[in-house]
């Protein structure tokens, strides 16, 4: 459902701020651990029952291959 998709951006999200160049950045520091308290929060409730919490696992794991292969993508010309 919708959910597991705002898991897959809280993925991708997480992905793409574990990157290298983006480690430094205090910005970066404050997305990443304001995703990563949601994430969690999101995670603990899923456990309570009528929700899919393989559904949630899988989207963030997709998300964050997806996001991470996406950024290879668009940054191929500069791995070269």
């Amino acid at each position: 459902g919708a959910s597991g998709g705002v898991f897959g951006l809280m993925g991708a999200t997480i992905a793409l701020c574990r990157l290298p160049q983006h480690r430094c950045k205090p910005a970066h520091k404050v997305i990443l651990v304001v995703t990563l308290v949601l994430m969690f929060i999101n995670l603990f409730l899923s456990l309570a029952g009528g929700v899919s919490f393989s559904g949630h696992v899988s989207g963030l794991l997709a998300g964050a291959v997806v996001g991470y292969l996406l950024y290879l993508y668009e940054h191929r010309e500069k791995m070269y």
